[in-house]
């Protein structure tokens, strides 16, 4: 006897996924398949018994058992399209490798989360093409509800699935990004040498309270700077840390909007700055930073967008160091920051810009209309700064490629 379970997020939880596989066990439906394309789990019947289940991705072990599963005593269920699933009824429950999972998802969540930026822009975009032209004189109105025929028209029938596909894509986006953030959030714990690294992120943030801060402050004895979209610039943000370490200004914390720069006024030392674009951050890459004596000292956020800063210290007759020595490494870091944010910016620049077009040529169309000018006077804004944000970005890539 089989059974067939459609269950299309299976790979947005894995651990969820690997516990409800476990359950099916026990009432005696033991996995055979899984039809990945369908997103469909085949089951047979036999004797329930508790088995475990883990489910691994891994893009370089194509058709091979992987290694780390043969010494532990796995059976393969499953291998194909880099995922794979094993079980094991001696209920061992060793350690098991899920950064491949979690870069996988990350790829939807960034993929998703695009999609959702997108989706929302349009929606800003029509919020404010419907407050702007409820402004209008209602003869201009009923020009553009219902055109120069001046009264209503069937709605084209396609509309209507349009809007239910947007509505219906929208909300799969809203789940996906929640989905993602949360399991990947569980599975990062399970990651060797991430425990301690989350702890130094935790003491990164400062021990101090809010009272202690502020009677610091009147005592001359904290000092707090601001830096907005220093991300756009990260080597300026780095040689002006290290020039506040050289006045004696200590780096204590930086606030969680990463725009707030807390110093205690100390002494003089000599400390090496790193702000490190990691994209679709990698975890590894975060405890290899670390392992190579680099302090964690802050990150974003954003798991899209992600910037860590990092701080070493050296003694004055020591040679500075550097996390990325190679200049290629630098450069190419450099070149992830611009094609990233140059595409991201672009888009949004052209479709604020259309809004401006659409609204400048329906006020001087019409007599009956004036200029909205302070929605163009903002939308002006929202231009300039995307648009100044890709230039000091462009400009970072420059002054790396001149080392």
């Amino acid at each position: 006897m089989h059974k067939q379970v459609f269950r299309p997020f299976w790979s947005f939880d894995v651990r969820q996924t690997e516990k409800w596989l476990s359950e099916m066990a026990e009432k005696g439906f033991h996995l055979k398949n899984l039809k990945r394309s369908s997103r469909i789990f085949v089951f047979e019947k036999g004797i329930p018994k508790k088995v475990t289940y883990k489910i691994g991705y891994s893009q370089a072990q194509g058709k091979q058992f992987p290694e780390e599963v043969i010494n532990a005593d796995w059976n393969l269920k499953y291998n194909q399209n880099n995922w794979f699933i094993v079980n094991n009824s001696n209920e061992l429950d060793p350690s098991f490798t899920r950064e491949g999972v979690i870069n996988h998802n990350r790829k939807n969540f960034f993929i998703c989360s695009g999609i959702l930026i997108f989706l929302s822009i349009i929606i800003l975009i029509n919020l404010i093409n419907y407050l702007s032209i409820r402004s209008y004189p209602e003869s201009v109105r009923d020009f553009l509800r219902y055109g120069e025929a001046g009264k209503p028209t069937n709605t084209p029938w396609f509309l209507a699935y349009i809007r239910v596909l947007f509505v219906a894509v929208l909300i799969y986006s809203i789940y996906s990004v929640y989905k993602i953030k949360t399991s990947n959030k569980l599975l990062r714990g399970e990651l060797s040498g991430w425990a301690e690294l989350e702890k130094d992120m935790l003491n990164s943030k400062g021990k101090r309270s809010e009272h202690e801060e502020i009677e610091l402050k009147q005592q001359g004895k904290l000092m707090v700077k601001r830096k907005f979209a220093w991300m756009y610039a990260p080597d300026k943000l780095e040689k002006w840390l290290e020039a506040m370490e050289v006045k004696g200004y200590n780096l204590y914390r930086v606030d969680w909007m990463g725009t707030g720069f807390y110093f205690d006024v100390g002494t003089p030392r000599k400390i090496s700055y790193c702000a490190v674009y990691q994209g679709l951050a990698k975890e590894s890459s975060m405890i290899e930073i670390k392992n190579k004596g680099w302090k964690y000292v802050f990150s974003t956020m954003s798991d899209i967008q992600k910037w860590t800063i990092w701080s070493k210290e050296y003694k004055e007759n020591e040679e500075k160091p550097q996390l990325y020595s190679d200049k290629t490494i630098q450069q190419n870091k450099a070149k992830n920051v611009v094609l990233t944010n140059t595409a991201l910016f672009i888009p949004i620049m052209l479709l604020y810009g259309l809004l401006m077009k659409i609204h400048t040529i329906l006020a001087l169309e019409n007599e009956h209309m004036g200029i909205p000018w302070f929605l163009l006077i903002l939308v002006a804004l929202c231009i300039l700064f995307y648009g100044a944000s890709s230039i000091r970005t462009w400009l970072y890539y420059l002054r790396i490629k001149k080392r």
